[in-house]
């Protein structure tokens, strides 16, 4: 990954190919098994040398050729679920008792996401920079330094009280200021440009089509009705109606011509009779020119008769003869439905059927009193039918496949009707900021002092939604999924979210109407103004918007806007001096360092040099979730788990169930001869330390072969050395634990997007896998709808995402070069997921995500998962089963999930469970799931209870509550050691009553 771990990794004995194939499966490759059993074997051979004559609990000597013949593993995992501070809390209790017992030496996977994070990243940075001797010897102790450290700091978010809530309000404030800058600015334009369109059109238009009552508006009584109704309306002409009717047009199986030609013959004997009554001396020309139109259907169908032919001979004829009637198809389309005129010596229209369609509209336009914008609509939505059933007729010919072709067809008659509500929905907000300014010209008692009046209300409004919201945030079962779409508050947060946007948008639809009034719009006048008219207001107009969108076009290509304004910044920063910098040398050596608001030197680690498994530390998976809305594969909207896991190791990353990708070591080596002459060799080392880290974030991948869609690589057939960006440790330690933003995975809901996103309570992360999506290969091509949302996102680069982040739609790697990532809890809370690809044969978790009530949420989401995903089996052991596997004494401790149901957080019988994992891949034994509850059995330390008793809800208290006081986190820490005290026992087993051997969980992890 960095040069002196491809030093190591070229050092190292690797073992037998043969060897790393046995412990790969389909969900686990055998490169990337090859790789990590390597480390495994570094990290055991490690502890091996510096920790002589320990020979762990269950008397074997951690050897590093311990791998059981079948192709099994005796990995040992522990996990660390979410659940906030709460979860790092109580996982650091679990860690204690691990390292007093000599059992952290012996874990080599820490699996680790959200909260749980917080906790690994503080043991791993501790191994990393100390060893795993100094920190066996020094966590066990709570008086140590960086355990105080982390004590001394349980409020983390806000160590110094209102000195910290002000700085936390002033970040909050500038990130919110600039995102609505942005995204406002950009929505300002557009409305902008809309009225400039609409003055334009009001200037160039023919008379007969500005006569249109919406266009010539005098009074619509207290509302002014905005133009633009017109787009829905023209829209459903000219695309919904030409691709609806296509769809009947089109036949059925087998295809023909005929009906259609017959059909123009029947209308062409219709409107030769009815000239012959109403214009007897016209007839005779109208005939002949409806026989040019029936020559030109004929010879369309004749040249796509041919067309058809041509193409089944491919093959057989040379490939620009089928090319020639394809552009003879084409241009026999055009002449015969564009309405183009081409004119002859005799000045007649060349053949058209559309001029059959034309003089259907001549002769009974004027009866039906049609006005011209209608009947010019007409005839373009009847020349677009005849195009667009031409093309349909050719491809089902071509392919011989109608049901696909009506489908596109479908396809398309869909994406007009969502254009047909846009157009709707901006009218509707075109009608409303127009009302609004009508009001502010046309009042009695209102003036222009209102209107600013307006303006100086918008910050305290925003503020007191901003109160509602966070209110809304901390009412019970606020999940979207849990409370379901019709519960009353998922109602009431989608009423406000519609509201807030559709006030948002009025508003400034009405400063767009100021501003075309001051600059003397033209049908601004006809709202009673006395203000001067200026022909020319367009052109200013248009000016405007030309500057105006130079300006959003240099704030879109500002990438960093994306996430430098979210709350990620501060929070990861928070997190990474608080557990990261309590292991920090710099501050540990200086005591005038110990301030957790001020960040020292070396706080983090570069996630490229972040290697506790090379000191015998346990190999860290860094867990999130990729938040996906929009499926890649079908480019539908995903009801269910609206994202996917992504794992980050120190072998690779794990996208998904099958994709993986190995890091690729690339030594950096900075340029920085030009200053040797001027700085000290110290100050060049230093220099060159700073950018390497900076510059080492973007890292090389490479992609293994296998799967169909490869999002982490271009072309899956062709795997390639590829860079990506790679945060810091700290930086992935907050992306794991962005509980709180616009995307929640499998809980994501539109209007709490919303909400989230324009208050810019966004904790989601967007990570560039620098893939330019229209390159990519294989079976997943963009299409041209995903084709040109790409290009807007490119061009509009921020306010494209910004936006996707507000409505919801993240979208697939496929479509888009920027993945948002947020907590891997939103995916998987309990961390195991990555274990049960591994196939570890034993597993520690801790399930400290909030469970009042005792449900496994989390425990069912992994079964589920293991079971689709991974194929594995998760199987909880009942009482009879417990009891013969257990030693006696710990059968009080041990249940069911079901046993559990109905308990309370300090009335639970039982504070573990034990679970077998079948993985159904040939040669793998069976694995075991140690799971710790945090429960209170009665008999805890004095302390403990005592909080208990002060707080009814501790152990299972809010996840939302992020600020521990030290009772509060000396109970969750000394619980943690307390329950993994009594059930991790190291004692030595003994026989139960049957005679058969009973094993304390701890000797599960090397099984006889």
């Amino acid at each position: 990954m960095v040069s002196r771990m491809a030093a190591s990794e070229a050092g190292a004995e690797k073992p037998p190919p043969s060897r790393a194939a046995a412990l790969a499966n389909p969900y686990y490759p055998a490169e990337l098994a090859e790789r990590e059993w390597s480390k495994v074997v570094d990290r055991r051979e490690f502890v091996r040398k510096n920790l002589p004559g320990d020979e762990g609990a269950n008397g074997r000597e951690p050897s590093a050729d311990c791998l059981p013949p079948g192709g099994g593993n005796d990995y040992v995992g522990l996990a660390l679920s979410g659940g906030g501070i709460r979860s790092a809390t109580f996982c650091l209790g679990v860690c204690q008792h691990l390292a007093e017992a000599k059992f952290l030496r012996r874990v080599d996977f820490l699996s680790t996401v959200s909260g749980g994070g917080f906790l690994g990243g503080f043991v791993g940075a501790w191994i990393h920079r100390k060893g795993i001797a100094a920190v066996e010897t020094q966590l066990e102790n709570s008086e140590s330094q960086p355990v105080r450290f982390l004590r001394e700091n349980g409020r983390y978010i806000a160590p110094n009280g209102s000195g910290d809530i002000g700085v936390a309000l002033a970040s909050y404030l500038r990130g919110w200021v600039a995102l609505l800058c942005a995204l406002g600015l950009m929505l300002f334009t557009l409305t902008l440009a809309g009225s400039a369109a609409q003055e334009c059109l009001s200037v160039t238009l023919p008379t007969t089509w500005t006569s249109h009552p919406l266009l010539s508006i005098d009074h619509f009584g207290h509302f002014w009705i905005s133009p633009w109704w017109l787009a829905p309306y023209a829209a459903v002409v000219v695309w919904v109606i030409p691709f609806g009717a296509a769809f009947w047009l089109l036949g059925d199986k087998p295809l023909r011509l005929a009906p259609v030609i017959v059909g123009f013959l029947v209308l062409t004997a219709f409107l030769v009779l009815a000239y012959m009554g109403k214009q007897p001396a016209s007839w005779k020309h109208v005939l002949r020119t409806d026989l040019k139109g029936i020559a030109g259907i004929l010879l369309l169908a004749g040249a796509t008769f041919l067309w058809t032919r041509s193409y089944k001979l491919k093959g057989k004829v040379a490939p620009k003869f089928v090319a020639g009637f394809g552009f003879a198809v084409a241009g026999a389309a055009l002449l015969a439905f564009n309405g183009f005129h081409w004119t002859w010596q005799t000045k007649g229209h060349f053949f058209s059927p559309a001029l059959v369609l034309r003089q259907a509209l001549r002769l009974y336009a004027p009866d039906l009193h049609a006005p011209p914008f209608e009947t010019n609509l007409a005839w373009a939505s009847l020349t677009l039918l005849g195009y667009v059933w031409t093309v349909a007729f050719s491809g089902a010919a071509l392919t011989n496949n109608v049901d696909l072709v009506r489908r596109k067809l479908t396809e398309i008659m869909a994406l007009g009707i969502w254009v047909v509500a846009g157009f709707s929905l901006f009218a509707m907000v075109d009608t409303l900021g127009g009302t609004l300014f009508k009001f502010l010209l046309q009042g009695r008692d209102v003036d222009w002092s209102s209107f600013k009046r307006l303006c100086a209300l918008a910050p305290g409004a925003s503020v007191s939604l901003v109160a509602a919201l966070k209110a809304l945030r901390k009412l019970p079962m606020a999940s979207p999924v849990k409370m379901g779409a019709a519960s009353p508050v998922a109602l009431i947060v989608a009423v406000c979210a519609s509201l807030l946007a559709i006030g948002c948008a009025s508003f400034l639809s009405l400063c767009a109407h100021v501003l075309a009034y001051r600059c003397g719009a033209v049908t601004h006048h006809s709202l009673g103004s006395e203000n001067p008219v200026d022909p020319g207001a367009w052109i200013t107009l248009l000016e405007l918007v030309g500057v105006l969108l130079l300006v959003v076009l240099t704030i879109g290509r500002t990438k960093t806007l994306l996430n430098l304004s979210s709350d990620l910044q501060l929070y990861t920063a928070r997190i990474t001096r608080a557990y990261l910098g309590a292991s920090n040398p710099e501050r540990q050596d200086n005591p005038a360092k110990q301030n957790v608001t001020q960040p020292e030197r070396n706080d983090d680690i570069p996630f490229t040099e972040y290697h506790p498994e090379l000191k015998g530390g346990p190999l860290h998976i860094l867990n999130a979730t990729v938040n996906e809305t929009i499926s890649g594969r079908s480019n539908l909207e995903q009801k269910d788990r609206h994202g996917f896991s992504m794992a980050l190791g120190p072998a690779g990353i794990t996208t998904g169930r099958v994709a993986h990708a190995l890091f690729w070591s690339v030594p950096f080596v900075p340029k920085l001869h030009f200053a040797r002459r001027i700085l000290s060799t110290n100050r060049i080392r230093e220099a060159g330390r700073f950018l390497s880290e900076r510059w080492s974030r973007l890292k090389l991948i490479l992609p293994l072969k296998g799967p169909v869609f490869h999002p982490l690589a271009a072309d899956p057939q062709n795997p390639r050395v590829h860079r990506v960006e790679v945060p810091t440790l700290g930086g992935w330690m907050g992306i794991s634990g962005a509980a709180f933003s616009t995307g929640l995975g499998q809980q994501t809901s539109s209007a709490y997007s919303f909400l989230a996103g324009f208050f810019n309570i966004r904790l989601g992360y967007w990570w560039d896998s620098r893939i330019n999506p229209p390159l990519r290969t294989g079976p997943l091509p963009l299409g041209f709808r995903e084709w040109l949302g790409y290009t807007v996102s490119e061009v509009f680069f921020a306010q494209s995402y910004l936006l996707d982040e507000l409505l919801a739609r993240f979208h697939a790697p496929n479509a888009r070069r920027l993945w948002n990532l947020s907590d891997g809890g939103h995916f998987e809370n309990t961390a195991v997921y990555e274990l049960v690809r591994r196939r570890v044969s034993f597993i520690i978790m801790c399930d400290c995500g909030a469970d009042p009530t005792y449900t496994f949420e989390d425990v069912s989401n992994l079964v589920r998962k293991a079971r689709i995903d991974l194929d594995a089996e998760v199987t909880f052991l009942d009482r009879k089963e417990l009891k013969a596997v257990l030693q006696k004494d710990l059968w009080p401790l041990f249940g069911h999930p079901d046993d559990f149901a109905g308990a309370t957080p300090g009335h639970c019988p039982y504070q573990a469970t034990l679970a077998t994992i079948d993985y159904f891949n040939e040669g793998t034994p069976r694995g075991w799931l140690l799971v710790l509850k945090p429960s209170l059995h009665g008999d805890e330390p004095l302390d403990v209870r005592d909080y208990f008793t002060k707080n009814p809800s501790f152990p299972q208290e809010s996840t939302m509550d992020q600020f521990f006081n030290e009772a509060q986190w000396e109970g969750y820490r000394r619980l943690g050691r307390f329950i993994a005290a009594r059930v991790l026992s190291a004692a030595p087993p003994a026989q139960n009553s049957s005679g058969a051997r009973a094993w304390r969980p701890a000797e599960l992890s090397r099984p006889a």
